[in-house]
């Protein structure tokens, strides 16, 4: 069976959905459907992988670190920027699963998230149960910084 290529030719990883992830020849980590390839670059860019925070934290990390492994990449994909996009969906359903995965994170990440986090605590758009995760969550970053 052929592996799905991205048009500069490198492999990519099958996510579900449609979709496929992959790093090109320049490093850039890119997602694939069948409408194009679309860079993954700044966080926002991110909304087209949010349905990666539908599985377990713990399957996606050791997808992507036996595809990094697999084509010798020399970054991780950012898990991080998924959390963020589904932090900044303002959509209960994303914001809920990226609490899930939050706990998850390096660190130097969770403090980067902070400020969403304080957004998601304030909506009204979150449930109540996503607002109490998200402030418990903010105020752990606020200690830490």
């Amino acid at each position: 069976m052929n592996k799905p290529k991205s048009p500069d030719g490198t492999e990519l990883l099958d996510i579900g959905n449609g979709l496929q992830i992959g790093r090109t020849q320049s490093g850039v980590w890119q997602v694939c459907a069948k409408n194009g390839c679309f860079d993954l670059q700044e966080t926002a860019d991110f909304w087209r992988v949010v349905t990666l925070l539908e599985r377990p934290y713990s399957e996606v990390d050791l997808m992507f670190k036996g595809y990094t492994e697999k084509v010798g990449a020399k970054n991780y994909f950012p898990l991080w920027k998924v959390v963020s996009a589904g932090l900044a969906f303002e959509v209960d359903q994303w914001a809920s699963l990226a609490l899930v995965w939050f706990p998850h994170l390096e660190q130097s990440k969770k403090v980067k998230l902070g400020g969403l986090l304080e957004e998601v605590a304030h909506s009204k758009w979150a449930s109540q149960k996503s607002r109490q995760l998200a402030s418990r969550y903010a105020k752990q970053c606020r200690m830490t910084q």
